[in-house]
């Protein structure tokens, strides 16, 4: 399998302990700040917050859906 590195940048308005909230809910945050268009059909598996989380989803890199 070939491997695919992404990387994305920004500087947020937030304090430290928000972002970090936001990143490791997966039910009711992480989904909701990725890019749509890239990233899409998103389930949680098990878990839902923070280490030990599996989720499973579809992303669209360069036109293909993996």
């Amino acid at each position: 399998m070939s491997r695919i590195l992404v990387k994305a940048i920004a500087v947020l308005d937030a304090r430290a302990e928000e972002v970090y909230r936001t990143l490791a809910d997966y039910r009711n945050g992480h989904f909701l700040i990725v890019p749509q268009e890239n990233f899409f059909d998103c389930q949680v598996e098990q878990g839902g917050y923070g280490a030990g989380t599996e989720i499973r989803f579809k992303m669209k890199v360069l036109g293909v859906v993996r």
